[in-house]
């Protein structure tokens, strides 16, 4: 009837943009041969300049967006740690745009975490437009009408992935035993010094709720 968890300290296309915006689960959207061809033909240079293009992406988002601040850990963004990873992963997309199935392992580990931090649908047009920004503030007059819109339908793409597995595991999460989508409120009914640097809290739902909790050991949760 409780959970108990260690703390740790961390709790450009209308119809693709749309299904990026909409609440609704979309379906896969395919590039075209022409978008694809950009892409691998830019994929270099935007390669050279990733992390400066992210870093310049979470500035430009948090000043436009502060509402998505809660999603993002402060510490890995003053490290730099997380413009890297998003680096990263974008330079992994731009390698693989023939051979998306291939992004499977990387795309399991980002919507898994963004579920535990309940991300949505809205969320991924605040990233698109954030991002396409930055791109054009690095990289200026390189960025033709013609790249500029090859990177927004790709990036739009690499979103409308995201959002149908996140729905996938939100549905999934709300058949187990004990599950929820989204928030849900809970309070702390016990706190105990587990050891030297662990403490253990134990958790109770606030709605009633006295069944158990269905879960993956290891698994994300945000408090």
């Amino acid at each position: 009837s409780e959970s108990s968890s260690e703390s740790s300290g961390e709790s450009s296309g209308e119809s693709s943009r749309a299904r990026a915006e909409s609440k609704q689960p979309p379906a896969i959207m395919s590039l075209t041969p022409e978008v694809i061809k950009v892409i691998k033909a830019t994929a270099p240079v935007v390669a050279e300049h990733a992390v400066e293009i992210t870093s310049t992406f979470y500035a430009t988002m948090f000043k436009n967006n502060p509402e998505v601040l809660a999603f993002f850990n402060k510490s890995h963004q003053k490290r730099g740690q997380q413009p890297r990873s998003l680096a990263d992963a974008v330079v992994s997309y731009a390698t693989n745009i023939e051979h998306l199935d291939r992004l499977g392992p990387l795309v399991g580990r980002m919507s898994h975490r963004h579920v535990a931090l309940s991300v949505k649908p809205e969320h991924y047009a605040i990233v698109h437009k954030n991002l396409m920004t930055a791109v054009g503030m690095v990289l200026g007059d390189a960025v033709t009408p013609e790249i500029g819109n090859a990177w927004s339908e790709s990036v739009l793409a690499l979103a409308n992935i995201l959002i149908d597995a996140e729905e996938n595991l939100y549905k999934a999460n709300e058949k187990r035993q004990g599950g929820w989508r989204y928030e849900r409120e809970f309070e702390v009914v016990k706190r105990e010094e587990a050891a030297d640097d662990t403490v253990l809290f134990t958790f109770k739902p606030t709605d009633g709720y006295t069944g158990g909790f269905e879960f993956n050991p290891g698994q994300y949760t945000t408090v």
